[in-house]
């Protein structure tokens, strides 16, 4: 029998229905899929009953490890390249305008 990877609990194969598939694999990833949705639900549900207190620290633990600056300068550095290639692109000025904008509207954030 199948064992989810991460908890080790035997994965439950749902009894085959009417045109259901005989594929083991199938009935192993919806068992999966199913088993992984429940979780989910249950880790979302605690996190809201909690009133969602941890996420400041949360947000403190992500940006202490540099990914948020990181994310920051990977968009700015694709919004640049981008703007250059709408620099020398052979498009209509009212087109190039409005993708300028759309580029930067798209790209900046509210703190």
């Amino acid at each position: 029998m199948a064992t989810d990877a991460v908890a080790g609990n035997a994965l439950r194969v749902a009894p085959a229905q009417p045109g259901a598939t005989d594929d083991p694999v199938l009935g192993v990833l919806a068992a999966f899929t199913k088993d992984l949705i429940k979780g989910v639900d249950e880790t979302l549900g605690a996190f809201l009953a909690a009133g969602g207190r941890d996420v400041a620290r949360l947000a403190e633990v992500v940006a202490d490890t540099g990914a948020v600056a990181r994310v920051e300068r990977m968009i700015s550095g694709r919004v640049a390249e981008a703007l250059t290639a709408l620099d020398t692109a052979s498009i209509d000025e009212t087109a190039r305008t409005a993708l300028t904008g759309l580029a930067t509207a798209a790209s900046t954030r509210r703190a």
